[in-house]
């Protein structure tokens, strides 16, 4: 059943990540849509995460480190 939130899509995997995905499906039980639904998740926060420590690359360490420990907000808000 398809809903508004959903988009079929057509994708080409190297062997490697196909195998990985086949294997997860069949030992987790969970579907390959939920898998790269997921990853794709990690990825957009990891890219988040990248570009705020770029954006203070020019602070000091303790100011970094104030900035992250509110990475769960930030990701919450991308996940809303």
């Amino acid at each position: 059943m398809r809903t508004k939130n959903k988009k079929p899509v057509s994708v080409l995997l190297f062997w490697k990540n196909f195998s990985f995905l086949e294997n997860e499906t069949k030992n987790k039980k969970i579907t390959k849509t939920q898998i790269i639904n997921d990853s794709l998740d990690l990825y957009r926060k990891y890219k988040l995460k990248k570009e705020i420590q770029k954006g203070f690359q020019n602070q000091d360490k303790k100011d970094i480190d104030l900035a992250m420990s509110d990475f769960d907000d930030y990701c919450s808000i991308i996940n809303s």
